[in-house]
């Protein structure tokens, strides 16, 4: 099992893009406010988008008003995205 409670057998069947935001939200080497702020590249974890004060990580991304994606793998890229990363 994998950190965020995935397994890799549920990734490999993904398209890649599908399950390239897949291994990086159950792994959380993600480019989203939280694992940025853990290597020092972000000055603060909290979700820059909405403004609530949550801690932008994987949980995050299904609550943030701000993203429309169905998915939390559409809401990753939707993030990113509009980070502009």
């Amino acid at each position: 099992m994998l950190e965020g409670g995935g397994s890799p057998s549920s990734i490999p069947n993904k398209p890649r893009h599908d399950a390239v935001a897949a291994f990086r939200l159950t792994t959380g080497h993600d480019c989203l406010a939280a694992h940025m702020y853990r290597l020092g590249i972000s000055t603060e974890p909290f979700c820059p988008l909405c403004n609530s004060g949550e801690v932008m990580e994987r949980d995050h991304l299904l609550q943030c008003g701000v993203l429309q994606g169905l998915t939390e793998v559409s809401r990753y890229w939707e993030a990113r995205a509009l980070l502009g990363q």
